[in-house]
């Protein structure tokens, strides 16, 4: 699971080695200490500022082997508890004030042996979705492409959407019924956390 952290903050790691900790956007500032960079080899960290923790998954898939990849952020990783615990809201956030042992021990982030065992169980594990109606934004979001085009933390708009559904149509005709789909659904999943089968990342990729 590889974890991007912000180039401009030296956050916590997990003590775990299932977890990589790869800095996102490396080639903009000094290497972190215990943290790869996501500049060597193959790689599009240049791309950082577009493209966020995605130049972490990209360096991953060009630079790593594994049966298994994932991805998820140095502030938001998937839960191995074994049982659900008094959600924030329908995201299924849980808040931690600080990510000490007893956090990490209460989510199931210490246990390699538990957590690749449940890992193995499954093609993949992802976020849940939830209705976009009810993300904590004003005024409320439709559907998936408003949460896009007019979440003011996003940078986008309908404009630039539907400049990349006319460029999917153009020359991956395969998926735009499936991004016409997406953006037109009332449930959203978020935050690219993820775990997944090799054949599965190298085919999202």
């Amino acid at each position: 699971i590889f974890v991007s952290h912000r180039k401009d903050m030296d956050s916590r790691t997990i003590n775990n080695p299932l977890y990589v900790n790869v800095v996102c956007g490396q080639t903009f500032t000094d290497p972190k200490k215990g943290k790869i960079g996501d500049n060597t080899g193959d790689n599009i960290s240049l791309k950082s500022p577009y493209y966020s923790e995605f130049t972490v998954q990209y360096w991953a898939w060009k630079n790593q082997k594994a049966d298994y990849f994932g991805l998820c952020h140095y502030r938001r990783y998937l839960s191995f508890a074994e049982k659900m615990y008094p959600e924030w809201n329908e995201q299924r956030f849980v808040f931690e004030p600080k990510m000490n042992q007893k956090a990490l021990r209460k989510y199931g982030l210490l246990d390699y042996k538990a957590q690749k065992k449940e890992i193995e169980k499954y093609d993949l594990i992802t976020s849940v979705t939830y209705e976009c109606k009810n993300i904590p934004n004003i005024p409320k979001f439709k559907n998936v492409q408003e949460a896009f085009a007019k979440s003011p933390a996003l940078f986008t708009s309908d404009k630039h959407i539907n400049n990349m559904k006319d460029i999917v149509k153009n020359k991956f005709p395969q998926y735009y019924t499936s991004l016409v789909d997406e953006l037109k659904s009332k449930r959203h999943r978020g935050f690219n956390c993820f775990i997944m089968k090799k054949e599965l990342f190298d085919l999202m990729c």
